[in-house]
């Protein structure tokens, strides 16, 4: 069992036990990956996935972020709580970019 899968149907029922009325997002970098490959693709038959990976690798960044934005506007507009799970590996330069993005929703 992934993350994502574990995170979307037991973290949020068992949040939703606890909370009813709060909101739970995933935000999986992989399947972001998957969608930005998978239009890299369709654009590029016969292209390698290795030069997709490569081709993709600042629109995935920024989708990332761009998702991560708009999570955290979210849940600071709503009334009530709003789970958010990151599911990506942080390597240092990139943990850093992100706690930089919600430091100003604290």
């Amino acid at each position: 069992m992934g993350k994502t899968h574990f995170a979307s149907n037991y973290l949020e029922q068992s949040l939703r036990t606890l909370d009813p009325k709060g909101h739970f997002t995933v935000l999986s970098f992989d399947q972001i990956r998957k969608n930005c490959l998978d239009s890299w693709i369709k654009d590029n038959r016969g292209g390698k996935i290795d030069d997709g990976l490569k081709a993709t690798s600042k629109e995935l960044t920024s989708k990332w972020h761009a998702e991560l934005q708009e999570a955290l506007t979210k849940a600071t507009r709503d009334k009530t709580a709003h789970y958010i799970y990151l599911d990506k590996n942080f390597p240092p330069a990139e943990f850093s970019g992100v706690m930089a993005a919600i430091k100003p929703f604290e």
